[in-house]
């Protein structure tokens, strides 16, 4: 299959343009220039720091050469940056929320205490 390549068109303008509008709201912020390349600076960092865990679990079904053209690049950049094993690799930091922990349970499949 061939993977499309970003795109950016009018569709991508209106999410974008609706995620400023609602972030401003969430951190009480008027709409200045200032505030604008704020929040948008924040919504491609934490976009960034998304894509690490996004390809980890692309990789089960993609191959890198899919992976990079999915994320404009090219496979070498794509898996010298998100590949574990790299000296580089992009892990993403901190998020600013937890992964969801998945219960623990005996050998009957009963939820234990963590």
């Amino acid at each position: 299959m061939t993977w499309p390549q970003p795109l950016v068109d009018d569709d991508t303008y209106e999410v974008v343009d609706d995620a400023i509008t609602e972030l401003a709201r969430r951190r009480g912020l008027w709409m200045s220039d200032a505030n604008v390349l704020h929040l948008l600076a924040s919504l491609i960092a934490q976009a960034e720091r998304c894509l690490p865990e996004a390809v980890t679990v692309a990789r089960d079904e993609l191959s890198w050469h899919d992976i990079a053209r999915l994320i404009g690049t090219n496979p070498v950049e794509a898996q010298l940056r998100f590949d574990p094993a790299s000296p580089v690799a992009d892990g993403g930091g901190p998020r600013t929320r937890p992964p969801v922990q998945q219960p623990r349970t005996n050998d009957k499949g009963v939820s234990v205490p963590t």
